[in-house]
């Protein structure tokens, strides 16, 4: 348990100095290091990964799994001063001052990308759900996307870990959920490299990481 947040409240409002932006324009995405590891946490996501189907896209004990964010929630709310939704993938609107000091309204998906990471080895039929085969969670990703209240205006997704972090086909479908909701940017992080993906024609992944003065001089 993390009790003296001050260091990373300080940490954070260093980095919002310097970039010139406040509580309402700042994004916090949840990691693998900050889930709680418990027998329950393993045994859920152990029973996802014999049960899960990405054409279903149903997670079973859901609420078992998010019960393991508790503590980001708080950290979240104590640095953020807004409520942490602990369900799952979010949107969060925003509005944004242009260079032109305009003001632009815009959505930002929050996807909790680490509802099946960390999971115990297991011997048997279950898969190890490690960096190469993670689960979204498709059902639940279309649902929160289907609740847009202005379809209309500018999205972009945030979340831990890159796509190539995901299996296959969950990939794919997250890919074409990204594009049916007009997603054309996705801001990660979770491999410390900094490095800029396309995926087709419309989406760019930009992780974030080390060596990024480099990578914006590209």
């Amino acid at each position: 348990e993390i009790k003296d947040t001050a260091p990373i409240q300080k940490f954070i409002k260093r980095l919002q100095s310097a970039s010139g932006v406040g509580n309402n324009c700042t994004c916090i995405s949840i990691g693998n290091h900050d889930v709680v590891r418990t027998k329950d946490k393993d045994a859920a996501v152990k029973k996802m990964a014999n049960s899960y189907r990405t054409q279903k896209g149903e997670i079973n004990n859901l609420g078992t799994i998010l019960a393991a964010e508790s503590r980001f929630a708080r950290l979240y709310e104590q640095i953020l001063k807004i409520k942490y939704p602990l369900e799952g993938h979010y949107i969060r609107p925003l509005q944004i001052e242009l260079a032109n000091g305009n003001k632009q309204q815009l959505e930002i998906l929050h996807l909790d990308t680490v509802l099946s990471a960390e999971a115990v080895q297991a011997k048997g039929k279950t898969r190890i759900l490690q960096d190469g085969n993670l689960i979204i969670g498709t059902q639940l990703l279309h649902n929160v996307l289907s609740r847009r209240q202005d379809p209309k205006l500018p999205i972009l997704a945030i979340g831990h870990h890159p796509l190539s972090a995901f299996a296959a086909e969950e990939r794919e479908t997250m890919i074409r959920e990204f594009e049916s909701a007009g997603i054309r940017l996705y801001l990660c992080g979770h491999t410390h490299l900094a490095e800029i993906t396309q995926y087709g024609e419309n989406l760019l992944q930009v992780c974030c990481g080390t060596n990024m003065e480099k990578l914006a001089n590209q």
